[in-house]
């Protein structure tokens, strides 16, 4: 359910009980359903992922039940039957089990999964008034905050009783059943404070887990809330995995029933038309009619040409003669008309394959070949067969390329009712070009803005800027990966785990990434990552002076850049990187970020890299690279597992999964973790440090939460559990992931292979259509992100209430935003979203948090000079972004003054 507030009134639940028609009197955000005998509310404070409360609804005789307190209250009433009291609460059950079908179609919706629910009554609850807790058994919700939350809900310790053993009671004998009023009266009495912490501190010094996994206990133990919380979030992992593969499953068992039906039904229409033709043949020779056999051998031929235009085949030399023998005095004119015929059954032929990147070689044979068939009749018009030749083939593109054109703006084409700038509609050589400036997040930007939410960005191509959509394309069952990713990996090779486009393979594949990014995982990495850190700070701390005057200008952004590639190489290689001690002498952060651009714009023409490789035209640096990077990993190899680092789990080395990982797609997925794990951070860790310094207020609020949490003098700020509590440090990374995503545009996806094609907001998407879901744009829309979505404004992730130390309103009225968390996706969504997301989390607040606590940071001017040399416009680092596929930033000149 919604984290948000709903605005909903405790104490008038008994009110709301009592409508007639409370669809047409409450809001949607307090009512979410109901029927005659319930009335079901959104919780207002939701301790799980799915969380709402059901109440009786009370009425006319004989509906009105009395002393509705709650459960002892009614329970003990002299005015309640133990038969009127079990009649209610199983009208109740039998509405909640509907209920369920409802939630779990929402959290499927919301959270890619289905887990268990819970219905049950609290023992001492807030409000007075009877009613039903139904909700989701991860206890993982916005406001599980407080002990007094988790164990009033948990499970075992008795605060929250279950319904159906509430209606067992009914079943006993009275005595038993008084013995069980007793038992919850006794515990009123304990907990006559619900409120207060310290009751359940007392009671409960230790939080357990309650998750049973195949009737086996989980014996888990915490002395803090968030430590117990981020192990039930792994739990709720473990239950989606599940759901997903079991889901899969039973999906793959209906695809191939719908196969076998399928064949079933096509042999059974073959056999009928085979009984047709035949009783065809044989009232044809009733009549009579004999075909002569010239005819026949000339259809032949008419047929077999017909056959033979496919991007596989050559004309062969008696398909000639045979054409030669039906069409022997074609004038120029009727041989030029067949050159032209010939050029549109290409072009109605290969419209079929020119999703395929990877079949240029059988693209380029068809193409280069298939114009010597006209040939063969327009040659015997000239005596110079050159000339010929040249009029041909350059009649035969001409023609081709015009119908594809013209096919492309028609209305015939599948995306035509899509709006957008016909240029782009025509050919992808257009939006090379724009990739190639590294401006394509600011052109799909204005063409959303132009256009709207749906925009045509290319001949199969369409950019969409709708949070329903993104929802719908990133879900489970949704999409694969779009043609662009070919440009991500060699050919011949396993794709790497970003670029994998069959979900089944990349839901086998993931799960080696899943367990190198667990919370147990990431505790294994937090030593490697704090030596990173504090020699950042170490070498910042050479460069910067006791008076800012006399600092010396650094650039911060290239310094974020050399600490993420050599903590990588720590983690990937087991270190092979020290780009932060020795800079990039041998040119391969050069190297790797040439790559990137190289590759931002070959994504839009992908078929040209299996070209590049086919003719061997990879750049001698990058190879000079690539056996860098080969090397390093067969020497990780020789070493072995030292710790478990990520090389150790995506190489399978503790055999956690039954799968043999071959060397190639080692090869592949480190180089996609180093590139995935170093640019993309750098880039956000650089944003995040020029949007504090050119908004000071939130630089100083920041620095006060730092100075607050971690003291100068009193240790470095590398406790990633209290990071992760820091509110206004996690705002501003917030902020910054919306304002730059680090993947800006390429977030592509197309329906599934064999789908047909799917239904994305109420709109039809053919198969083999590329979808653009644009995070920057996105970010930036007016109806997820308001007011002023152009802004950097950290506040408007927190909680800017009159009395809240985050409310910037001087008025009384505070301001209010609009902050849709469904349309935040700088991690993409869904089962391909990023694998390290909480790694780079983690990762940006130690960072973060450890310059600030040790420096005070202004805005510079001309790098390598003391003092700055001259103001720093801020307006230039806007004009440095450029999106080559992952967002590549400017210099960030800066000035480090050290904190005493």
């Amino acid at each position: 359910m919604s984290s948000s507030k709903t605005g909903f009134d405790s104490k008038l639940y008994a009110k709301y009980a009592s409508l007639v028609d409370p669809g047409k009197v409450l809001p949607r955000n307090i009512l979410y359903w109901h029927t005659p005998r319930t009335l079901t509310v959104h919780e207002q404070f939701p301790k799980s992922k799915i969380h709402v409360i059901m109440i009786p609804r009370v009425g006319p005789p004989p509906r009105v039940p009395a002393n509705l307190k709650d459960l002892y209250t009614w329970l003990k009433s002299p005015e309640v039957s133990k038969s009127e009291a079990q009649a209610l609460l199983q009208e109740m059950r039998e509405d909640a089990e509907i209920l369920k079908g409802k939630l779990a179609e929402e959290m499927e919706y919301s959270y890619g999964y289905v887990g268990n629910f819970w219905m049950g009554l609290k023992v001492n609850p807030s409000f007075r008034y009877l009613h039903m807790h139904v909700m989701s058994d991860d206890l993982c919700g916005s406001h599980m905050k407080h002990p007094r939350h988790f164990f009033s809900f948990h499970p075992e310790h008795g605060q929250f009783i279950h319904l159906d053993e509430v209606l067992s009671w009914f079943e006993i004998v009275e005595e038993r059943f008084q013995d069980n009023l007793e038992v919850i009266r006794k515990k009123r009495l304990s907990l006559r404070y619900p409120d207060d912490d310290d009751v359940y501190s007392r009671q409960h010094p230790e939080y357990d887990c309650y998750y049973k996994d195949g009737g086996i206990e989980c014996r888990f133990t915490a002395r803090d809330l968030s430590t117990m919380k981020a192990h039930l979030e792994e739990h709720a992992e473990k239950t989606k995995a599940t759901f997903i593969r079991r889901k899969l499953a039973r999906e793959e068992r209906a695809r191939k029933q719908a196969e076998r039906e399928a064949r079933l039904a096509e042999a059974k229409r073959q056999e009928n038309a085979e009984q047709d033709n035949k009783q065809r043949r044989l009232d044809h020779d009733v009549v009579g009619d004999e075909m002569d056999v010239a005819n026949d051998d000339a259809a032949l031929a008419c047929l077999s040409s017909t056959l033979w235009i496919t991007p596989v085949m050559s004309p062969p030399d008696h398909l000639v003669s045979q054409l030669e023998a039906i069409l022997p005095s074609l004038s120029l004119f009727d041989s030029l008309l067949f050159v032209c015929f010939v050029a549109l059954a290409v072009h109605k032929v290969y419209n079929k394959y020119e999703f395929e990147p990877r079949n240029f070689v059988a693209s380029f044979l068809f193409l280069g070949a298939i114009p010597l068939l006209p040939f063969t009749f327009v040659s015997r018009h000239f005596s110079f067969q050159a000339f010929s030749l040249l009029a041909t083939y350059g009649l035969f593109y001409s023609i081709l390329c015009l119908s594809i054109v013209l096919y492309r703006v028609s209305p015939f084409h599948p995306l035509a009712k899509y709006p957008g700038p016909v240029i782009l509609k025509v050919s992808k050589f257009a939006a090379t070009l724009y990739a190639f400036g590294g401006k394509q997040h600011i052109l799909f930007k204005k063409l959303h803005d132009q256009y709207g939410s749906f925009v045509r960005v290319g001949p199969n191509e369409i950019s969409i800027v709708d949070v329903d959509a993104a929802q719908s394309v990133f879900a489970i069952d949704g999409t694969q990966k779009g043609p662009q990713y070919v440009a991500h990996y060699k050919a011949n090779t396993p794709p790497n785990i970003v670029t994998i486009p069959d979900v089944n393979e990349h839901r086998e594949r993931r799960k080696l990434w899943n367990h190198g990014f667990t919370t147990s995982a990431l505790k294994d990495y937090q030593p490697i990552l704090s030596s990173r850190v504090l020699q950042l700070t170490e070498h910042l701390g050479k460069s910067a002076a006791k008076d800012q005057t006399k600092g010396e200008v650094v650039d911060l952004a290239e310094w974020m850049s050399s600490f993420t590639y050599d903590f990588m190489g720590d983690l990937v290689f087991g270190g092979g990187f020290e780009f932060m001690r020795d800079g990039d002498d041998k040119g391969f952060k050069r190297i790797l970020e040439q790559t990137m651009k190289a590759t931002g714009y070959l994504e839009h023409i992908p078929w040209t890299v299996g070209l590049m490789d086919y003719l061997d035209l990879i750049p001698e640096d990058s190879k000079r690279f690539f056996e860098f990077g080969n090397n390093c990993i067969n020497k990780r190899k020789e070493k072995g597992s030292i710790r478990k680092d990520l090389f150790y789990f995506i190489t399978n080395e503790d055999k956690l999964e039954d799968v043999e990982v071959p060397p190639d797609q080692v090869t592949n997925d480190i180089y996609a973790a180093i590139v995935a794990g170093a640019d993309t951070t750098a880039t956000i860790l650089g944003g995040i440090f020029y949007y504090l310094l050119t908004h000071r207020e939130a630089y100083e609020r920041l620095k006060a939460e730092v100075d607050n949490d971690f003291p100068l003098g009193e240790g470095d700020p590398l406790d990633s559990v209290k990071l992760a509590g820091m509110p206004y440090l996690n705002a501003v990374i917030n902020e910054t992931l919306r304002l730059q995503p680090a993947v800006p545009t390429a977030l592509q996806r197309s329906p599934l292979k064999g789908s047909g094609g799917k239904l994305v907001a109420g709109r039809f998407i053919p198969e083999n259509t590329a979808i653009y879901i644009p995070p920057y744009a996105l970010h930036r829309d007016p109806r997820y992100f308001s007011p002023s979505p152009e802004s950097f404004i950290p506040e408007r992730w927190l909680d800017v209430s009159p009395n809240s130390p985050y409310n910037n309103s001087t008025s009384e009225k505070p301001e209010r935003y609009t902050t849709n968390t469904a349309a935040f996706i700088p991690f993409s969504s869904g089962p391909a979203s990023c694998a390290g997301k909480n790694l780079a989390l983690m990762e940006m607040r130690m960072v973060v948090a450890t310059v600030m606590q040790k420096f005070d940071v202004r805005l510079g001017g001309k790098l390598n000079l003391v003092g700055g040399g001259g103001d720093y416009d801020p307006s230039q680092w806007e004009e440095d972004l450029q999106d080559h596929f992952v967002m590549k930033v400017g210099r960030l000149p800066v000035i480090l003054t050290a904190r005493e």
